[in-house]
């Protein structure tokens, strides 16, 4: 199994575990393990996680839909890109921010 994790807390009464903004993909585990807030149990589409690249394609489920926290604020991934989008100013799921390639125009 997959875990691709943004964050977690741990309870201590009950004993249990509450994993918010987490893709689970396969979903092999009981519903019971998913429990939170902001989850999905769609395939991250990594590029290669057969070769441990775990960056995103484009048509990942997990851009844009990752949970934005305050310490993000001027914060950057494992490669120095920026966690939050230039365009939609939401962080994505995991370690690294999908940067799409190409020329970009904003008309505003």
């Amino acid at each position: 199994m997959d875990l691709y994790l943004a964050s977690a807390t741990a309870n201590t009464l009950p004993l249990t575990n509450t994993i918010n903004n987490t893709c689970f993909y396969p979903t092999n585990l009981s519903p019971a393990a998913w429990i939170g807030s902001g989850n999905t149990t769609n395939d991250p589409r990594f590029v290669n996680s057969a070769g441990q690249d775990f960056h995103l394609q484009s048509t990942s489920p997990c851009i844009n839909t990752g949970l934005n926290q305050d310490w993000m604020i001027g914060a950057t991934d494992l490669e120095g890109q920026p966690r939050k989008d230039r365009v939609s100013g939401i962080v994505d799921m995991g370690c690294y921010e999908y940067v799409s390639r190409g020329t970009m125009f904003i008309i505003r």
